[in-house]
């Protein structure tokens, strides 16, 4: 018989980092702007301006796609240790619980 072995704790670990990705995409346009006043080159700051304007909806897909992912990553990690505990709850009932035929009450 096959053996799944899932790291839960990686996946929820992983949808944390994937919505730290997601924050810190939402305050690029405003780093690329705080950044633009350093440059020290009046035509330089405005590509660096003009930059941050111009992939808004760009960034904005990316924000929904990776937000998306950073959902599932962690659904997906919790809904296994519940599934886990579950199981492990039905094979560690004490046998004098069980009714006849070995179906376990709910």
């Amino acid at each position: 018989m096959g053996r799944l072995v899932v790291d839960t704790e990686l996946l929820v670990e992983a949808g944390g980092q994937l919505g730290a990705i997601v924050d810190t995409f939402m305050y690029a346009d405003h780093d690329a702007e705080a950044l633009a006043d350093h440059v020290g080159h009046p035509g330089l700051a405005r590509k660096v301006t003009d930059f941050a304007l111009t992939w808004q909806s760009r960034r904005q897909e990316m924000l929904e796609t990776i937000g998306s992912l950073a959902d599932v990553a962690a659904g997906v990690g919790l809904a296994f240790e519940e599934l886990d505990q579950l199981l492990a709850d039905k094979l560690t009932l004490d046998p004098e619980v069980q009714t006849a035929g070995g179906a376990v009450p709910q």
